[in-house]
């Protein structure tokens, strides 16, 4: 009966048209920019990112005294409402948890440590922002005294947070200055201090923006304000990160000085799980929002819709670089080389923990050969593998223990062999998801770079693999028709002001970009049209002042994205097609791709 009530009221309503964060790439909603974090990117920069990896390898084991003990405990804790204990581990907040939420899912996973690990469900019904934004709110005497005491835990042993909140009943949407976005941001803001104030060890919280509510049939938490609710998240941690850099405290978040640590103001704050889509509308991921995944409210999730949160929390948590040393049972395993030739037969070497005698590692889903075992580290050649191709690797122990590394393992290109220059940029761009190849299991690095190609390089380089440009209109420019398969790369790339094309109303998309050209491409695709590099100063002995796009050559010099094409003397070779391989320079170190 639930479920035909929500599909009925579901039929009165339609998509909110609004796009997910993680696919606005270079549009705006009421002029904010998207991505999960600044500048329109998913990725972390890379300063916080190192310094999230420092916190998470300071986790480790502690006692009820908060001190370093094999035998103690690592808590994580959830922060929250009724929508975050639902998708965390039971409607009623006490366990046992679920078999299908994240807790329950966890629970039953062979990679997950078992051992260390303790899952803490603080979140309940009706516990919204404001209950939690003070250190002394009811609501942390009661995670202390009931959800921590309960499983012989302390708050000094909190040394992970997930984070999921929302201000219930909210009236003003963006862009209004007193909007319901900025009031939450404030209340995340203040909840880290809250958090570093009550768990002393606290070292990391992950946020959660809300799911779709364009289903909701009540007031509680409506579009457009779970949408926004993301923004909301964006901002918080985008605040931290800007404070870091020297920004100093944000007006709405308020100080989130992550310092060194345990003596800091707030703890350090990343995005869990982005779990919003437009309703039936796919992801790029696939994931979509359907009737049947809410209550009757069209607000709360039912279980099918608890089941989707929790499945992508927990490949979040398997898969972060900075929750895999400690949520995993063998640690943040790692594979030496993580590339290597397709036909096989590479010494490899998988590190981590609790490995035990009679374990297989597999690469691809083929068995590795040759496998020797310690305790803390797995040694095999690799089997033959498709060319051009990431593989995850997977380690089994006897007791059916096991740990994955997603795409540890990157066949070469048959065309790219380890000793060529390029080698590492080139696999960097394939994880990266910018590039696949020539077709083949080839690479083609020697071929030159066309103006249409460069199109689709640059613009999912610096926006990500899920931004998807509007459909061409073939109008833009003579000689690219709306049915050229790079038509919307190209008008991408001129709607951000990178190009206006060849002249003469034309793109030339077959033709070849030059090393002179692909300088002012890159950079005016990473910093905007607007941007002006410094006057040259003849740094290059074949770039003189004044030439063709001088200044930006000596700006990606100065940014250390070039080296030039020969360094004895100093030449550019300003006129010299751009290669494919050289491309894979460019992109890596321009767009800072991990």
């Amino acid at each position: 009966m639930a479920a035909a009530l929500v599909a009925a009221a579901a039929a009165t309503r339609a998509q909110t048209g609004y796009v997910p964060l993680t696919e606005m790439g270079p549009r705006t909603y009421l002029g904010f920019e998207g991505g999960l974090y600044p500048h329109a990117r998913n990725e972390l920069p890379s300063a916080h990112a190192a310094a999230g990896l420092g916190f998470a390898a300071a986790i480790q084991p502690l006692d009820t005294d908060g001190n370093p003990s094999p035998s103690g405990r690592i808590a994580l804790v959830s922060i929250g409402m009724s929508n975050t204990t639902q998708e965390f581990c039971s409607q009623g907040g006490l366990p046992p948890c679920d078999a299908w939420t994240f807790v329950g899912q966890a629970l039953a996973d062979t990679e997950v440590d078992h051992t260390s690990l303790a899952f803490v469900n603080g979140a309940r019904g009706g516990q919204t922002a404001m209950t939690w934004d003070d250190p002394a709110d009811p609501n942390y005497d009661r995670v202390r005294d009931v959800d921590l005491a309960g499983q012989g835990l302390t708050e000094a042993q909190v040394e992970a947070v997930w984070l999921k909140v929302a201000d219930a009943d909210p009236t003003v949407s963006l862009p209004d200055s007193n909007a319901d976005a900025w009031v939450l941001e404030g209340y995340i803001g203040a909840i880290a201090r809250a958090l570093r104030v009550r768990y002393p060890h606290l070292r990391l919280v992950f946020v959660t923006s809300r799911i779709y509510a364009g289903y909701a049939s009540t007031t509680l938490n409506p579009e457009p304000y779970a949408y926004e609710s993301g923004f909301a998240v964006k901002w918080a941690i985008g605040a931290q990160i800007a404070q870091a850099q020297g920004g100093g405290p944000d007006p709405v978040a308020g100080d989130l000085d992550y310092g060194n640590g345990s003596g800091s103001v707030a703890p350090w704050l990343g995005w869990a799980a982005y779990p919003w889509a437009d309703g039936p509308t796919p992801r790029c991921d696939g994931l979509t929002w359907d009737p049947a995944d809410f209550q009757s409210d069209g607000t709360h999730p039912s279980q099918l819709g608890e089941q989707k949160v929790a499945t992508m929390l927990l490949d979040f948590f398997k898969t972060d670089p900075r929750t895999r040393p400690w949520f995993l049972a063998h640690g943040n395993a790692a594979i030496a080389p993580a590339s290597g030739g397709a036909g096989g037969g590479e010494q490899i070497a998988i590190s981590g923990r609790g490995y035990l005698d009679g374990a297989t590692a597999s690469i691809g889903g083929v068995p590795a050969g040759n496998v020797s075992v310690t305790p803390t580290s797995i040694g095999s050649t690799t089997p033959a593998l498709a060319a051009g191709t990431l593989n995850d690797v997977v380690v089994k122990n006897p007791d059916e223990t096991a740990v994955t590394i997603p795409s540890g393992f990157f066949a070469d290109f048959a065309d790219v062999p380890q000793s060529d220059s390029f080698h590492d940029d080139i696999e960097r761009i394939l994880r990266s998801g910018v590039t696949s190849g020539c077709g083949g299991g080839a690479y083609c690095p020697d071929l030159p770079v066309t103006r249409a190609q460069m199109a689709a390089f640059l613009v999912r380089a610096r926006y990500g693999t899920c931004f998807a440009p509007p459909a061409a209109t073939g109008t833009l420019f003579g000689d690219v028709p709306a049915s050229d398969p790079f038509a919307s790369w190209i008008e991408q790339l001129a709607a951000l002001g990178v190009t206006s094309g060849c002249g003469g109303g034309n793109y030339c998309p077959e033709s070849a970009v030059t090393r002179a050209q692909m300088a002012v491409f890159l950079l005016k695709t990473l910093l905007g049209p607007a941007y002006a590099p410094a006057p040259a100063t003849g740094l290059f002995g074949d770039v003189p002042p004044g030439s063709f796009a001088a200044d930006w050559i000596e700006d990606l010099y100065a940014r250390q994205v070039t080296g030039g094409c020969s360094a004895s003397p100093l030449l550019y070779c300003p006129d010299a097609p751009n290669t494919r391989g050289q491309m894979a320079v460019f992109l890596a170190k321009t767009f800072h791709l991990p």
